[in-house]
């Protein structure tokens, strides 16, 4: 398999190390642990290729990256070969528990793997603004739909997951109890049209002022980009939920005109937010309407007509 060398010297009573980034988007050095072999290992977005990755964040009570590896050139490896090593090892660094040596099929999407987006993340932190990864990965192999949020809310800064607040625990039961899906965090991947954290929607436009209308904006387009990339490696439907502010002079319309215009797949559906029960009124008067449809027809239907509005 292909993989990308990097490189880091030693530092603070820490030997030099060598590491393999592969194409799959795994990360592993191999070296020695006070005198045991072990390894580390972290997890990126498929193609995507950093010219520095740290480490060192947890090991020994730090707190912070002590140790830098540099990216170097294009090699081939035995994949298969290296991960069998790895799980006969007789030591495992205690922070790296658990860590899955499969991750071709784990999907996040992680907008953290992002240059551009760190970039700007640096800034608004900077001024206080609150930015929310979500930590929740899924087999994409489980994913049925991508399920898009607004923002990360308190809860979310809290669990560090997207839609766990009041509004995403009633569309999970909506969509469970309908057999939508067995379990909604399992067979959802759920991302947001922005990581920018507000209380409420409306505070964003505070938010915006602060980090400027350019950069807020750039933030939502790169947004929306992941999403659309999302939907053409997983091949599924995007359910976006809160339409009220996708209009010209809305919040989200540079996201939304992002979107629209990086799928054509026919396969992008809009819906009222969960919150206030919106989205579920809507439901209730088109099931009224339509009382044959079985739940995911119905569910189209809704989907079409809204976006048909924003077309």
């Amino acid at each position: 398999m292909k993989a990308t060398t990097y490189t880091a010297n030693e530092t603070h009573n820490t030997w030099a190390k060598t590491g393999y980034l592969f194409e799959n988007g795994l990360f592993i050095s191999m070296y020695q642990w006070f005198n045991k072999p072990t390894y580390f290992c972290q997890h990126f977005s498929n193609g995507f290729t950093p010219e520095e990755i740290g480490w060192g964040k947890g090991v020994l009570r730090s707190f912070s990256d002590y140790q830098f590896f540099k990216k170097g050139k294009e090699i081939d490896l035995d994949f298969e070969k290296i991960i069998t090593t790895c799980k006969n090892l007789p030591f495992l660094n205690a922070n790296l528990s658990g860590v899955n040596l499969n991750p071709e099929n784990e999907s996040s999407f992680d907008l953290y793997d992002d240059k551009r987006i760190l970039e700007i993340l640096h800034l608004s932190r900077s001024l206080g603004i609150t930015d929310v990864q979500n930590t929740n990965k899924v087999d994409s192999n489980n994913v049925k739909f991508i399920i898009v949020g607004d923002n990360p809310g308190i809860e979310e800064v809290t669990e560090k997951a997207y839609f766990v607040g009041t509004s995403g625990k009633s569309l999970s039961s909506f969509f469970n109890e309908n057999n939508l899906t067995e379990n909604f965090y399992r067979d959802c991947l759920i991302l947001n049209k922005t990581i920018l954290h507000t209380t409420a929607t409306k505070e964003l436009l505070k938010v915006r002022e602060k980090l400027g209308a350019k950069l807020f904006d750039e933030l939502l387009t790169l947004s929306a980009k992941n999403v659309a990339k999302a939907h053409i490696l997983l091949k599924v439907p995007v359910f976006i939920f809160g339409l009220s502010e996708l209009k010209p002079e809305g919040l989200f319309y540079s996201f939304w005109r992002t979107l629209a215009s990086e799928t054509n797949s026919g396969q992008i559906f809009l819906f009222k937010h969960p919150s206030r029960d919106l989205f579920i009124k809507q439901w209730k008067e088109l099931k009224k309407m339509h009382p044959n449809l079985r739940p995911m027809e119905l569910l189209l239907l809704i989907g079409t007509l809204n976006i048909n509005k924003y077309k």
